[in-house]
């Protein structure tokens, strides 16, 4: 485990390089499941890869950026809406790096 830029609390890395952060709410450090990972730069794009992969069964795990002024943010309630219409639905949320990403679980609804 590291230290965090600000000296509080601790992180460690996933087998990819993104740096986990240990939550607030829990002492246990939560690790990103291992799924393959997407990363969602603008609403178009998850629209295009859920598209594309209808067909996917297996759970997925969504990576955006966190910063709302960010040119690549996705907000939750826009891949919210996009999971529903295309009947996918978000799971455990996850921060990564240096919290200016979130990752997100997305499966298939049941």
């Amino acid at each position: 485990m590291t230290a965090d830029r600000d000296g509080a609390g601790s992180a460690d890395r996933d087998n990819r390089g993104y740096e986990m952060k240990q939550s607030d709410q829990s002492s246990k450090m939560r690790r990103l499941p291992k799924l393959k990972r997407i990363n969602i730069n603008s609403e178009l794009e998850l629209e295009v890869w859920l598209s594309k992969n209808a067909d996917q069964e297996e759970s997925v795990v969504v990576v955006t950026h966190t910063d709302v002024s960010h040119r690549k943010y996705v907000g939750r309630e826009q891949i919210a809406a996009i999971l529903k219409k295309h009947g996918w639905k978000s799971g455990s949320s996850y921060n990564v790096g240096s919290s200016s990403l979130r990752a997100g679980v997305i499966s298939k609804a049941v």
